[in-house]
């Protein structure tokens, strides 16, 4: 067991049920734009839900949510633009990552990602229920969260102030934008490395 999931042991311990069981739950918004932006911009809301016990149902039920963001640079769609539309931290983060003059890629985001073919994945919100918060599961979600709505992407960004995300890799990038690059570093395992964490906290908490 990591020196991590030896330090919420205790806290595991008092979970309202096993956090192994946790299923997360997929779905695409309808997000109105105009028409010309309409394919720039994904909405996804991720559930986190805790289906209940074998012997008892009683705590079934949502515990959490993820919101992301999936922008899509490419047939001349303007995702800047469509951030503007959608709300304030993804707005602030194109501002970051795109040229304003030419809709694409920025030349200080090209610099800091190892490829710029592909769209861009914001981790916008990360909620869990208070009981189930300051044990390690948090990580381990998002980065099954990015593992699957991330694939094409040239780099998964957030807003620094919204988690612990030197904890999943995430690096400074400018204007309190953290950026991950998906072919560098431990990014690539990072699906299997949450897997493992939230197997970890399963087993502490039926220990």
């Amino acid at each position: 067991m990591s020196a991590r999931v030896r330090a919420a042991a205790a806290a595991v311990e008092q979970l309202p049920a096993d956090p192994g069981l946790l299923v997360l739950e997929y779905e695409l918004e309808r997000v109105a734009l105009a028409e010309a932006d309409d394919d720039a911009l994904e909405a996804w809301t991720v559930t986190v839900v805790h289906p209940g016990s074998v012997e008892d149902d009683e705590d079934a039920g949502e515990i959490g949510r993820m919101e992301l963001v999936r922008l899509c640079p490419a047939d001349g769609h303007s995702p800047a633009r469509a951030a503007d539309d959608f709300g304030d931290t993804a707005a602030r983060v194109a501002a970051a990552v795109f040229d304003p003059a030419t809709g694409g890629y920025g030349k200080a985001f090209r610099a800091a990602v190892s490829g710029s073919e592909g769209d861009l994945l914001l981790v916008e919100s990360v909620e869990l229920d208070t009981e189930w918060s300051d044990v390690g599961l948090e990580s381990a979600l998002v980065a099954e969260a990015i593992a699957t709505l991330g694939r094409g992407c040239c780099a998964v960004v957030a807003d620094e102030r919204a988690g612990d995300w030197g904890a999943l890799g995430f690096t400074a990038f400018q204007d309190r934008v953290v950026l991950l690059d998906p072919a560098r570093g431990a990014a690539p395992g990072l699906r299997a490395a949450g897997r493992k964490a939230l197997a970890e906290l399963s087993a502490a908490y039926g220990a």
